[in-house]
């Protein structure tokens, strides 16, 4: 099938996609609204739904924030629920932020998290067996998030944030970044609510990040 469309994500980061529980559809974040440059798209992300036989648009829906927003992640629950993460910033901010929309793209809710560093990379997980979802992004609180499917906040653990993230269940939460150019991944348990035991294990590869 001849691609309909192209996009490239902000700083190069690629656009993230994932199909439906059906495999009929394609739900797509590209980063920013449809257009041209960063610059087209001011203060808005949006998300897209594809058939995948022809590649038709179903539905869309954008997101507006602060300014020069952009998303970085999509995932979908059991019932095809899309949660995205993205950046919502305003004056001196730079604020990630979850949105939970439904499998037609209406927005069902949002929640605003981390704060003013934020380096705009990050996952977002869901667990489809309790509906739970994870979300880590590295900023200056360098938080990994366990919420609720409404967007609540359960837990966190304040020890590591990174570019990608693994769930089995709140206790074993993997979380894979960077630690003084070296790629780390960390295991976390985010049940643990004492502050300094939350991390059970630390894996460092050979390579460097950068």
């Amino acid at each position: 099938t001849a691609a309909v469309r192209s996009y490239t994500g902000f700083w190069g980061t690629r656009p993230r996609a994932v199909l439906d529980s059906t495999g009929a559809n394609i739900f797509l974040e590209s980063g920013f609204l449809d257009g041209p440059s960063m610059e087209a798209a001011s203060g808005v992300f949006a998300t897209y739904k594809y058939g995948t036989a022809a590649l038709n648009l179903v539905s869309s829906a954008a997101f507006a924030g602060g300014t020069a927003n952009y998303s970085v992640d999509l995932a979908r629950d059991a019932a095809d629920n899309v949660y995205v993460l993205g950046k919502s910033s305003g004056p001196g901010t730079a604020t990630f932020v979850v949105v939970k929309y439904s499998p037609s793209l209406a927005m069902l809710a949002s929640a605003a998290l981390g704060n003013s560093s934020w380096e705009g990379y990050g996952a977002v997980f869901v667990d489809t067996t309790t509906g739970n979802v994870y979300v880590t992004a590295p900023g200056n609180d360098y938080t990994t998030y366990q919420l609720s499917s409404g967007l609540s906040v359960l837990n966190s653990n304040g020890l590591f944030a990174g570019y990608g993230i693994g769930v089995v269940d709140s206790s074993h939460v993997y979380v894979a970044g960077e630690n003084n150019g070296l790629i780390v991944t960390r295991e976390l348990n985010l049940s643990y609510t004492t502050a300094g035991g939350g991390q059970l294990q630390t894996f460092t590869a050979s390579g460097y990040f950068g």
